[in-house]
C-alpha cells in the first residue's frame, strides 16, 4: 500500500473519530469526547481544527490553561485560524495577561474584519495597555460596522439558528441555546451553548446555560463541570453558585453543595429557587427542621409557584406532628392557591362542557392515564412495572405521561411496556390537561403527590371523569379534583383517616401498590450474628429522614447493646455519625458505607441482622427492599400514612412483633430480638418468600385494581361531564 494512500486513510479515520466526538460532546458526554478527540489527533496530529476543538472540551472541562496551549498549538499549524485567534485572546485578556492578547486581537481583526466583538475586544486590550487613543478608534469602527448590520452581542434572538462560522456573537449563541432549551430540544440546546463559548470561551453565560440544560439531561457531572467553570469566571454571579449547588447535592457531596448554596444566598438573599435547593441540601444534611424553615420562606417569597409548595407539604412529613388538622390544613391550602381559581374558572364556563360517553357505551376500551416524572431509576418504578406489565389489554387501553426530560434504561422498558407514551415535560399545566383530554383519558391517575415533577394543578382542569392519586407520598394530595385515593385499611385504618384526606379513600384487599422486586438480587444469607459475627443493627434508609428524636433513641439501643454496631449509608456532609458521637457512641460502633448502586446495597444487606426504621417518616420502598434480603426491621407506628408504612408492610409479612407504638417498646424490641438470635434467623429464612406472597402478586393486585377503576367509572357515568 502507498504513502499516500495510508495518510489518505488515516485522514478518514481521523475525521470519523472526530466526528463522533462531536456528536459525544453534544451530548454532554465528555469523557467519550475527550477519548475520541485524541484518537482523532492521533491520526491527524497537524489538525488546526482538531487542537482548537479539544481546546474547547478543555475549557468546558475547566482546565482553561490547557485550553490556551491547545489553541497555541492550533495556531501553529494555521497561524491565521481566528477560532484559536480568538479564544486565546479572550483566556489571555481574562487571565490579566494584555500585551500577550494584543497579536492575537490584532490578527483576529484582521482576518475577520470590522465586526463590533472583535472591535471591543481589541478595544478593551488597548485600555488595559494604556494606549487610549487606538482603544478609541477601535470603538468607532465597531460603531460603523454596528450601522452597515452586523449583529451586535447580546441581541435578543429570534427562533432561527445562526449561521455557524457566520459572525454570530457569544450571546446570540447563548438566545438561541436558551429557545431551543425551551422547546425541549436539549441535544441542540447543549450544542448552541458550546458555540457560544468557542465565540467566547471565559465568558461565565454559556458555562452557566449549558450546566442548566445538562442537569435536565441528568447528566450531573458534566452540568457540575460546566457550571463550576461559570462560578470561576463570574465569581459574583449567584445562579451559577446556586444551580453548581444543586449538581452537588444531587452527587451526593452534600456538604459542598450546601456550602454553595448558602455562598449563592449571600449574593441574592431572596432568591426563591436557592433557598429550594438549600432545603433539600438541609434535608439530606439531617437538618429537617432549618429545611422547613427554609422552605417557607422560599413560599413566602414565590406564594404563586405550586412546586415550591409541594416541597414543603413534602419534606413535613419528616418533622413529628402531634396535630393531624394542622397538617391536614396546609394541604387544603394548597387547593386553595392552585386549584380553587381554576375551579372557579371550570364553573363559569360549565354550560358549554362537553359530555362524556362512558367507554361501555362504544365497547371500546378504557383509556388509562399514568402521570408521573418517576418512570425512570427510582423507587416507584418497583411499582409501576408490575402494573404496566398485567393490566388487561383486551380491556384497558395504557397511556403514561412523562413530566421529567430526562430518561435512563428503566425509562426505556417502561416505554416499550406502555402503548402511548407522551413526553410532556415542556408542557404547561393547562397544556397537559388539554392532552389528556384530547386522548380521551378514562381514570387519569396520579403517582406523584406531591414529590418532585408532580402536575397536580392539571388535575384541577378535571381532563377526566375519573381522577385518581396512588403511590407517591402514599397521603392527600388535598385537591378536591382528585376523586380517589388508593389505600388499605392498615395505612388508613377504616374511621381514623377519613376527614385528613380531600380524596375518597379506596381501600384494596391486596394493598395499595405492587412490588416487583428487583432483578439480579443476591440470595439473602444465614444470619451473621448465629455464625458468631458482632450483632449488625442498620439504618437503610436515607438518612434524611432520621430526625435528632431518632438519632437519641438509637443512642440508647446502642447503650443498651454494648456489643452491637451501627450500619448507615451516608452522604459526606450528613450529621448522623457526628451526632451519636455526641451522644457518647464511639466511632468504633459505627459503619459507614457510601450510598451505591442497587445491587451493592443489597450485598451489603449479607452484613445486617436487623434494621432500624426512623420514624415519623417510615421506610416503604427501603423497607420492602431489606426484606426481600431477608432482613425485618422494628418500626414505630403513627398515626398518618407515612407513619404506618413500615408498619403495614410488616403486618401483612404476618410480623407484628416487630411494629411498636412508644419509643419504650422500641428500645425493647430491639433489644428482645437481638437476644433471641433464633427468632431472627428463622425470620431471615422465611421473609422473602413472606413478601413475594403479600407484595409481588400483581395478578391479583392489578385485577383488584382494575375492578376499582371499574367502580369508579360506575359512578362517575352517572351524568358525567367533561370541562
Amino acid at each position: 500500500m502507498s504513502a499516500k494512500m495510508n495518510v489518505k486513510r488515516s485522514a478518514e479515520a481521523g475525521a470519523a473519530f472526530a466526528a463522533d466526538a462531536r456528536q459525544a460532546l453534544s451530548c454532554g458526554n465528555y469523557r467519550e469526547s475527550a477519548a475520541l478527540y485524541t484518537k482523532a489527533l492521533a491520526r491527524e496530529p497537524r489538525s488546526a481544527g482538531l487542537h482548537h476543538e479539544i481546546g474547547v472540551l478543555s475549557c468546558i472541562l475547566g482546565d482553561f490553561d490547557g485550553a490556551l496551549g491547545l489553541f497555541r498549538q492550533a495556531l501553529q499549524y494555521d497561524k491565521m485560524w481566528a477560532p484559536a485567534l480568538r479564544g486565546g485572546a479572550a483566556i489571555l485578556m481574562w487571565k490579566g495577561r494584555p500585551q500577550e492578547a494584543l497579536p492575537y486581537a490584532e490578527g483576529l481583526l484582521a482576518q475577520e474584519g470590522d465586526s463590533p466583538e472583535f472591535c471591543g475586544l481589541l478595544a478593551r486590550i488597548y485600555a488595559a495597555l494604556g494606549r487610549e487613543a487606538e482603544g478609541e478608534a477601535c470603538l468607532k469602527r465597531a460603531g460603523r460596522s454596528a450601522k452597515a448590520g452586523v449583529g451586535v452581542p447580546g441581541v435578543c434572538l429570534p427562533p432561527k439558528e445562526p449561521a455557524k462560522g457566520g459572525g454570530a456573537s457569544s450571546g446570540e449563541w447563548v438566545s438561541f441555546g436558551m429557545h431551543l432549551r425551551k422547546l425541549g430540544d436539549l441535544s441542540r440546546a447543549c450544542e448552541a451553548f458550546r458555540c457560544a463559548l468557542e465565540q467566547n470561551p471565559v465568558s461565565a453565560a454559556p458555562y452557566l446555560q449549558m450546566g442548566m440544560t445538562l442537569a435536565l439531561l441528568g447528566r450531573s457531572v458534566e452540568a457540575a463541570l460546566c457550571l463550576g467553570s461559570a462560578v470561576r469566571l463570574d465569581p459574583k454571579n449567584a445562579e451559577a453558585r446556586s444551580r453548581l449547588g444543586a449538581e452537588l447535592l444531587g452527587l451526593g457531596r452534600t456538604a459542598e453543595g450546601v456550602a454553595a448554596l448558602e455562598a449563592a444566598l449571600k449574593l441574592d438573599p431572596d432568591s426563591a429557587p436557592t433557598l429550594s435547593f438549600l432545603g433539600a441540601g438541609l434535608l439530606q444534611s439531617g437538618r429537617q427542621g432549618e429545611c422547613v424553615a427554609v422552605l417557607r420562606r422560599a413560599v413566602a417569597l414565590q406564594p404563586d409557584n405550586p412546586g415550591l409548595h409541594s416541597q414543603l407539604l413534602s419534606a413535613l412529613n419528616y418533622i413529628p406532628t402531634a396535630d393531624r388538622a394542622a397538617r391536614y390544613g396546609e394541604f387544603s391550602a394548597y387547593s386553595t392557591l392552585f386549584e380553587e381559581p381554576v375551579l372557579r374558572q371550570r364553573a363559569a364556563g360549565a354550560a358549554g362542557a362537553a359530555r362524556w360517553e362512558p367507554p361501555a357505551v362504544g365497547g371500546r376500551r378504557i383509556r388509562l392515564g399514568y402521570v408521573s416524572g418517576d418512570f425512570r431509576n427510582h423507587s416507584v418504578a418497583f411499582f409501576v412495572e408490575p402494573l404496566l406489565r398485567h393490566h388487561d389489554r383486551a380491556r384497558f387501553e395504557v397511556f403514561c405521561y412523562m413530566t421529567r426530560p430526562d430518561s435512563d434504561t428503566v425509562t426505556e422498558r417502561l416505554r416499550g411496556l406502555a402503548e402511548h407514551w407522551r413526553a410532556v415535560g415542556p408542557l404547561g399545566h393547562k397544556a397537559l390537561a388539554d392532552l389528556v383530554r384530547a386522548d380521551g383519558i378514562d381514570v387519569l391517575v396520579d403517582l406523584s403527590s406531591h414529590t418532585a415533577e408532580n402536575r397536580l394543578p392539571a388535575f384541577a382542569y378535571r381532563p377526566a371523569p375519573v381522577q385518581v392519586t396512588m403511590i407517591g407520598l402514599m397521603q392527600t394530595t388535598g385537591m378536591r379534583s382528585i376523586d380517589y385515593r388508593i389505600t388499605d385499611g392498615l395505612l388508613d385504618p377504616p374511621g381514623e383517616s377519613e376527614g385528613f384526606n380531600s380524596e375518597k379513600l379506596f381501600r384494596l384487599e391486596s394493598g395499595p401498590l405492587v412490588f416487583g422486586p428487583p432483578v439480579g438480587a443476591p440470595e439473602p444469607n444465614p444470619l451473621p450474628a448465629a455464625a458468631g459475627e458482632k450483632l449488625v443493627l442498620a439504618c437503610t434508609n436515607d438518612l434524611e429522614k432520621v430526625t435528632p428524636a431518632v438519632c437519641a433513641l438509637w443512642a440508647r439501643v446502642l447503650r443498651a447493646l454494648p456489643e452491637a454496631q451501627l450500619l448507615f449509608f451516608g452522604r459526606p456532609g450528613n450529621r448522623f455519625g457526628r451526632e451519636l458521637g455526641r451522644l457518647g457512641i464511639g466511632a468504633e460502633r459505627l459503619l459507614e458505607q457510601e450510598r451505591r448502586p442497587l445491587v451493592q446495597f443489597l450485598e451489603a444487606h449479607h452484613r445486617i441482622d436487623l434494621a432500624l426504621d426512623p420514624f415519623p417518616y417510615n421506610g416503604l420502598t427501603v423497607t420492602l427492599l431489606s426484606a426481600w434480603m431477608g432482613v425485618p426491621c422494628v418500626t414505630l407506628e403513627g398515626k398518618s400514612p407515612p407513619e404506618r408504612a413500615a408498619g403495614s408492610l410488616l403486618r401483612r409479612f404476618g410480623l407484628p412483633e416487630f411494629v411498636v407504638q412508644t419509643e419504650a417498646d422500641y428500645l425493647a424490641a430491639v433489644v428482645a430480638l437481638a437476644g433471641d438470635l433464633p427468632r431472627l434467623a428463622a425470620v431471615r429464612e422465611t421473609l422473602r418468600g413472606r413478601v413475594r406472597e403479600t407484595a409481588c402478586n400483581a395478578t391479583r393486585h392489578v385485577a383488584e385494581l382494575e375492578g376499582a377503576f371499574l367502580q369508579m367509572l360506575q359512578c362517575a357515568a352517572e351524568g358525567a361531564t367533561r370541562a
